[in-house]
């Protein structure tokens, strides 16, 4: 039962895409992650320097292409490690008049 639960939950991880990139394929050396957290959700934003139209082209989507929810960012980061990043740096800045809080992955180098 929990091998099969355990693919469910990678299936579920593969589906997730960046920009129509699943984050699976991503092979950027460094992401730059923002978080955006509405009425108790916690949607991510995936930066690694794509051509895009709108910031909503940066937001992680489903494989239905809606905003993927997310438990917290750390449950965001811990995903990544499946994924061969890691975080290198943590930084803030003001945006309207509110700090946004940033977060640098790299690619392993052994990976």
């Amino acid at each position: 039962m929990l091998a099969i639960a355990g693919c469910f939950g990678i299936s579920a991880l593969k589906a997730q895409t960046v920009n129509n990139l699943k984050l699976s394929e991503l092979k950027e050396e460094y992401l730059e992650i923002g978080e955006n957290q509405r009425i108790g959700k916690t949607f991510i934003t995936i930066d690694y320097g794509q051509k895009r139209r709108n910031n909503n082209e940066l937001l992680v989507k489903d494989a239905n292409g809606n905003n993927f929810e997310f438990n917290s960012t750390i449950d965001f980061l811990n995903r990544m490690k499946t994924y061969g990043y890691e975080l290198v740096q943590v930084y803030s800045v003001i945006s309207s008049g509110d700090s946004v809080t940033k977060y640098i992955l790299r690619r392993k180098l052994n990976e």
